[in-house]
C-alpha cells in the first residue's frame, strides 16, 4: 500500500482533479449556513429550545452549589431536563454503515463555529450520513444494492474511538476491535471497498485537540492521510501502513 497526499484514483474516470473537487464541495456544503427557509426555522426552534433547557440546568447547577439552599426542595442533578434529541444518523436497520446514533440539541447546536471544533459524536454521525448517502448514490447509479443491511458497502467508516480502542490494554484492543469490526464489515467486504474511512484523533503542539482523517481504498491500493493543519504523517508511530 502506498502512502498520498492527493485523493485515491479509484477508476479510469475517477481523476485526483475530479475527486478533490467533490471533496471540497462536500466540506463547503457540511460548512456552510444553510439557505432552505424550513431548515433555519426548524433550526431557530431548536436553538430556541437548547437555549431555554441550558438557561434551567444552569439555575440547577447554581442552586445545588449554593450552601444556603442545601436541604431544600432543589433538583437534584440527576433531575436535569434532558435536551431534546436534534438528529440521529442512518439506522443499523436499514444501513450497512450506520449506527442509528443519537445527538442531541446541546451537542449539535452549541459549536456551530467550525473554529471552535466539534464533538466527536457529531463528526462521526457526518461521516456515517457520507457514507450512507454515497452508498445510496451508488446503488441508484449501477443498480446494484451497495446500502441496505448486509449488502456490501462501497464506503464504509469507523469511529472517532478506533484507533484509540486498538491501543488499549498494551495492544489486546486490537483483538477486540477486530472482532467488532467483523459484525459490521466482512474481510470479503472491506476488499470491495472503494473508500475507508478512519478519523484519527490527536494533541496538536499546542495542546489543541484536533482531528484528521485517514482514507484507505482497497479497490485503487492506496492510503491517503487528509490534515487540515497540515500534519504529513499518522500520529501513531506504533503502526506501519501493513497493520492499517
Amino acid at each position: 500500500m502506498s502512502l498520498t497526499t492527493s485523493p485515491a484514483i479509484n477508476a479510469p474516470h475517477h481523476s485526483s482533479k475530479n475527486a478533490g473537487s467533490c471533496i471540497q464541495y462536500g466540506v463547503s456544503k457540511i460548512f456552510s449556513a444553510p439557505t432552505s427557509p424550513h431548515i433555519l426555522a426548524s433550526i431557530s426552534i431548536a436553538q430556541q429550545q437548547m437555549n431555554l433547557i441550558a438557561a434551567t440546568r444552569s439555575s440547577i447547577h447554581a442552586q445545588n452549589n449554593n450552601p444556603l439552599l442545601q436541604g431544600g426542595s432543589t433538583p437534584t442533578s440527576s433531575q436535569l431536563p434532558e435536551y431534546p434529541i436534534f438528529a440521529n444518523s442512518p439506522s443499523a436497520d436499514i444501513s450497512n454503515v450506520g449506527t442509528g446514533t443519537a445527538i442531541n440539541t446541546w451537542t449539535a447546536l452549541s459549536q456551530l463555529d467550525p473554529s471552535r471544533g466539534t464533538h466527536d459524536v457529531v463528526g462521526d454521525a457526518m461521516l456515517e450520513f457520507i457514507c450512507d448517502y454515497a452508498n445510496r448514490f451508488h446503488s441508484t447509479l449501477f443498480s446494484i444494492n451497495f446500502h441496505s443491511l448486509g449488502s456490501s458497502p462501497k464506503f464504509f467508516c469507523f469511529d472517532t474511538g478506533f484507533l484509540d480502542r486498538l491501543r488499549e490494554d498494551g495492544g489486546h484492543g486490537l483483538e477486540r476491535e477486530l472482532q467488532r469490526m467483523g459484525e459490521r464489515l466482512s474481510r470479503e467486504g472491506f476488499w470491495r471497498l472503494r473508500y475507508l474511512f478512519i478519523p484519527v484523533r490527536f494533541l496538536l503542539a499546542q495542546g489543541k485537540a484536533h482531528v484528521a482523517l485517514c482514507t484507505i481504498s482497497p479497490e485503487a491500493r492506496t492510503v491517503d492521510y487528509l490534515c487540515s493543519c497540515g500534519v504529513s504523517i499518522l500520529p501513531y508511530p506504533s503502526y506501519s501502513l501493513d497493520s492499517l
